[in-house]
């Protein structure tokens, strides 16, 4: 058994831990309740998926840059990637809402226009309202990180809590965008360590691999009582990397041909047009079915995935 593995190993099992991510918020997103506590902790913290997409995005966004730097190829990249099928799910799904006289027309284009996130708090796409806001000022972040000006980092994290605390005391701003400023350290965080990422510096597996389990296990348990209720988004962070950490190292055992990794490749190659599809199937079903059970959870499931297949392919038609 090897003993010492290195932060490039996050890169390797990244699309592993993505399709693990999309997962955990899709049984979210889900009507699924538990009587074990165990499991129904592990679904009521599924909202800590986001803070895992946002940490491995920061990383991601690195790299994407090292090859091309090009800021107009970037937006460029970024654009096609998630507003291309953002636009296509928000046209079908507002459009749907509006022609069947459930918004009216100017709602419509608050929605898809992210107006009403911003404004009202609408949650319905507040992830892409969120990532549109990080993407647009990553090209600057990277040049901080280029320049080696770590203080800087820290200037900022601390920025991004402090503006958390601070917006609680405005209850109205809280409720509308806590999700977004809550997201900022984590998305942080992945962009300050994508450069040692990348460098693949070396670090011991089984006392890593201990201390993120254990401190999983400590996010979890604090997360049961912890009061008042919006200081759980403050643990959001730790437990997102020890889970990013512990993933990765676990997945880096499996065989890459295997069965859970091709399974886990499959999900983690289309999380976003999941994440997109499934919430609005299930907001879809509900009228149908008042009364969410197994059977109809599953099928919004095998829906989202052939309705997120199909949806990866077509916007793939306009990549380069």
């Amino acid at each position: 058994m090897k003993r010492q593995t290195n932060l490039n190993v996050i890169s390797q099992e990244r699309s592993g831990v993505f399709g693990l991510a999309i997962l955990w918020i899709m049984l979210f997103h889900s009507s699924l309740r538990f009587d074990w506590p165990p499991l129904h902790l592990i679904k009521a913290t599924g909202y800590c998926g986001v803070d895992v997409f946002l940490f491995l995005s920061g990383i991601g966004l690195y790299y994407s840059m090292e090859n091309d730097p090009s800021p107009a190829h970037f937006y460029k990249k970024r654009a096609l990637r998630v507003l291309l099928p953002y636009a296509v799910v928000a046209v079908f799904y507002e459009g749907g809402r509006c022609l069947l006289g459930h918004i009216t027309p100017a709602e419509t284009m608050a929605n898809v226009t992210f107006v009403s996130y911003w404004r009202d708090g609408v949650q319905t796409y507040w992830f892409i309202a969120a990532i549109v806001v990080f993407y647009a000022v990553y090209p600057l972040l990277y040049k901080v990180i280029k320049g080696g000006n770590y203080w800087i980092w820290v200037l900022i994290l601390a920025l991004g809590y402090g503006a958390a605390l601070l917006l609680y005391q405005d209850q109205a701003a809280f409720y509308r965008i806590n999700g977004f400023v809550f997201r900022i350290p984590i998305f942080l965080i992945g962009c300050f360590l994508a450069p040692q990422v990348k460098r693949g510096k070396e670090y011991s597996l089984i006392p890593t691999a201990l201390l993120c389990t254990v401190g999983a296990m400590l996010m979890w348990y604090l997360w049961i009582d912890c009061d008042p209720w919006f200081l759980r988004m403050y643990l959001f962070t730790p437990l997102s990397l020890c889970l990013v950490f512990l993933g990765s190292i676990v997945l880096s055992f499996l065989r890459k041909d295997g069965v859970i990794q091709r399974f886990l490749l499959f999900f983690g190659g289309m999380t976003l047009e999941l994440y997109l599809v499934h919430e609005k199937l299930l907001a879809a079903l509900r009228p149908v079915f008042p009364n969410h059970n197994v059977a109809v959870n599953g099928l919004a499931v095998l829906l989202a995935i052939g309705l997120a297949w199909c949806l990866k392919r077509l916007c793939e038609r306009f990549s380069p």
